[in-house]
């Protein structure tokens, strides 16, 4: 995949798992005040 591609398709996983109708519950809850304090924590897992 070409960067922009792998973009594009992360994109489209994010709105999935953000859609009001069937999204994940939990993905659907957060804002930036609640995902914020784990964005550390995800970075080193990466």
């Amino acid at each position: 995949m070409t960067p922009s591609k792998d973009i594009s398709r992360l994109i489209e996983i994010m709105a999935a798992l953000r859609a009001p109708k069937t999204g994940c519950p939990w993905d659907i809850e957060q804002d930036f005040s609640t995902i914020a304090p784990y964005t550390i924590e995800e970075a080193y897992e990466v």
